[in-house]
């Protein structure tokens, strides 16, 4: 038997969990944003 065809870096690859549970990740940026965004909200109040 041959290997499975996979993506060359299928960590990065949701498509399945969305395909199977129904479940869409937010894209990475808007998470970055959301991050950045509490820290400094933090250190303004501190």
């Amino acid at each position: 038997p041959t290997p499975a065809p996979r993506p060359q870096d299928s960590r990065l690859d949701c498509a399945r969990l969305e395909q199977v549970f129904g479940i869409r990740l937010p894209h990475w940026q808007n998470s970055v944003a959301r991050t950045v965004a509490t820290i400094l909200a933090q250190e303004a109040i501190s």
